[in-house]
């Protein structure tokens, strides 16, 4: 597991249902379950995943690759730019894995549309603050 460096900004990087850009997708070759669980777990090593791995993306409602594409709780795969903007704010904080991204129809005259970043999830975090916590209806734990 490799070092990791403070965080220097809090980012959300997250789906939306709500602006038309929903797309349907499926993992070529079909990612393993227990591969999928070590990607969603932040635990994937880059010798776990599949050298040439794709994402074949299907019904874009916008007519282009979406910038953020991924399940309402991730993992969450980006285009290069914001892999870029991530890298430049916080430098070697995150772990990404190349994917390939395809299209069911050709768009912009292909169906080929580069590499996008798998954004790993950071690992757990094993603690929580009883007394720093306020839970529901200020009651402590």
């Amino acid at each position: 597991m490799p070092v990791s460096r403070p965080m220097n900004y809090a980012h959300l990087i997250s789906s939306n249902i709500n602006d038309g850009s929903s797309v349907g997708m499926t993992w070529l070759p079909e990612m393993p379950l227990e591969l999928f669980r070590s990607i969603y777990s932040g635990q994937a090593t880059p010798e776990e995943f599949p050298e040439g791995q794709a994402l074949l993306i299907r019904k874009l409602a916008k007519g282009k690759v979406p910038e953020v594409i991924g399940m309402s709780t991730g993992p969450f795969v980006l285009a290069p730019i914001l892999r870029e903007f991530l890298e430049t704010h916080e430098p070697g904080v995150h772990r990404f894995f190349p994917v390939r991204i395809l299209t069911e129809k050709p768009e912009n005259g292909t169906t080929e549309h580069g590499l996008h970043w798998l954004l790993l999830p950071p690992p757990p975090v094993d603690c929580l603050d009883f007394e720093g916590t306020v839970f529901i209806d200020d009651l402590r734990g």
